[in-house]
């Protein structure tokens, strides 16, 4: 059987280890909705609280720069990278703009203070499309597109009233993510004690 290595050992494991600390955070936000901080209190937890009218949330709460936010959009850069120069087969080009995607959007977040934050959905989205070309890869690309897919269309879908669905969507999204980067760092930390991957598809 033919095989591959994902990018060595490096890349697989430092994005295993963003891949725990997204997990982290991302559980981390959860609690922070919960008790009210919007220290804790990544974006996609905000949508969840303006949607289901909890705590008060208001589009204002967008408004605002949030440190955590741009951890979480690093952190999934890193995961990402982790995947380098593709999974099964080298995608320079498109695994390049699943990196970019949420780098760039901490960009645009600091530029605007409202826009950027849905490069972590788009970079998911690309990078879910590359694991699914790979039979190796394919649980983890299907569970990546739900959960990008999900958040995204929440995302766009908050208008700032009370919506049962669109919290319902969000909430489902989330904690899928949470899921798929705990299987992330999983996937890529086992990589690095195992080695090649095969490369089937």
């Amino acid at each position: 059987m033919a095989t591959t290595t994902i990018s060595g050992e490096s890349l697989p494991r430092l994005g295993g280890v963003g891949a725990a600390l997204e997990a982290t955070v991302l559980g981390v936000g959860i609690v922070g909705l919960i008790v009210a901080s919007s220290v804790l209190r990544p974006w996609l937890a905000v949508l969840f609280g303006i949607n289901a009218a909890m705590g008060g949330l208001s589009l204002d709460a967008l408004s605002d720069t949030n440190a955590i936010d741009i951890v979480v959009l690093a952190l999934s850069a890193i995961a990402f990278a982790g995947f380098w120069p593709g999974p099964g087969k080298p995608h320079r080009v498109w695994m390049g703009l699943a990196i970019l995607l949420p780098l760039a959007g901490i960009a645009v977040l600091l530029a605007t203070g409202l826009q950027g934050r849905s490069g972590l959905m788009g970079g998911g989205l690309v990078l879910s499309v590359l694991l699914i070309g790979n039979r190796t890869f394919r649980p983890l690309g299907y569970l990546a597109g739900v959960a990008n897919l999900l958040l995204f269309v929440g995302d766009f879908a908050t208008s700032g009233a009370r919506s049962a669905l669109v919290a319902s969507l969000v909430a489902f999204g989330y904690i899928l993510l949470i899921v798929w980067f705990v299987w992330i760092a999983w996937f890529l930390m086992s990589r690095t004690s195992t080695g090649p991957v095969p490369r089937s598809g």
